[in-house]
């Protein structure tokens, strides 16, 4: 019998923390360790998903994100045990020079950064989806053409509704979908990067808007 997706990818994790042979109850309990590092990641404004001490692609992307942040090569690898004391023990994000004033989309990372100047918080963190193989979200920089605040159908992909959409490279923007569901921790759009709704409102909310710069850089690598 199989194990879960889920159940076998955090077995594999305790192991390499900890080096034992995995019990029933280490399984269905993860260590308190995992736990905290997921508190971490949310103390810091890393978005992580559920907090369950679990390690799947949300926490695989807040691994990718804060290793980017604190200068490190960039990867969604499994953390080991010195990750998680490093991940305690950070108090500060740092923008890199890849960055620019603007939403910075790491496709590696499925995740956006909006560096912004002369604020208290600098910097907020967003999960988002990029576009899937053969539908590949091209990097470059842009900005962003023209905007619909509201709901708006796709004349490419009828039936694929894109809320508040921002477009920034033709037919591609970003927005947010029907469902909060369709934000992957891995590319699954068509070319377009996927937002959760309410993320969506704070760019609109917060002078997100037509001109602002949109920076997509990096490579996916499942």
């Amino acid at each position: 019998m199989r194990l879960p997706k889920k159940v076998a990818l955090f077995s594999i994790i305790f192991v390499q923390l900890f080096s034992i042979t995995p019990t029933y109850a280490a399984i269905t309990k993860p260590p308190i360790q995992l736990y905290e590092m997921e508190r971490d990641f949310y103390r810091l404004g890393i978005p992580t998903g559920k907090i369950d001490g679990v390690i799947d692609g949300q926490t695989q992307r807040a691994l990718c994100v804060w290793r980017e942040l604190t200068g490190q090569e960039i990867s969604r690898v499994l953390p080991s045990k010195r990750d998680i004391q490093e991940i305690a023990k950070t108090d500060q994000l740092f923008a890199t020079t890849e960055m620019r004033y603007g939403l910075n989309v790491n496709l590696q990372c499925q995740s956006a950064i909006w560096i912004r100047e002369q604020l208290d918080n600098p910097m907020k963190i967003f999960k988002v989806s990029t576009g899937r193989a053969t539908f590949e979200t091209a990097i470059g920089d842009y900005q962003v053409g023209w905007l619909i605040d509201d709901w708006y159908e796709s004349r490419t992909y009828p039936e694929g509704w894109m809320y508040r959409p921002q477009f920034f490279d033709r037919g591609r923007a970003l927005h947010g979908s029907s469902d909060d569901s369709m934000v992957q921790s891995y590319p699954a759009s068509h070319g377009c990067v996927r937002m959760m709704q309410k993320d969506v409102d704070y760019l609109w909310d917060n002078g997100f808007t037509k001109g602002s710069i949109v920076n997509i850089y990096g490579k996916w690598i499942g």
